[in-house]
């Protein structure tokens, strides 16, 4: 309805920016997430020592806020 107006139209355009730019984000995060975990996990059998707990707080944190 908001479309005839031009205010619905405005907001569409809005939501399709921020998927497209997060089309092309999100893949690096997940990228730089899974290449962290595995640094961390690498870390911890190199040196024999306990595996260590791995910290998603903040990636939740991204995805929440």
């Amino acid at each position: 309805m908001t479309i005839v107006i031009g205010a619905g139209a405005f907001l569409l355009l809005a939501l399709g920016i921020w998927i497209l730019v997060d089309a092309f984000l999100i893949p690096g995060m997940v990228q730089a997430h899974k290449s962290e975990v595995r640094k961390q996990l690498g870390m911890g059998i190199a040196t024999g020592a306990q595996l260590p707990m791995i910290d998603t707080s903040k990636w939740s944190a991204l995805n929440n806020g």
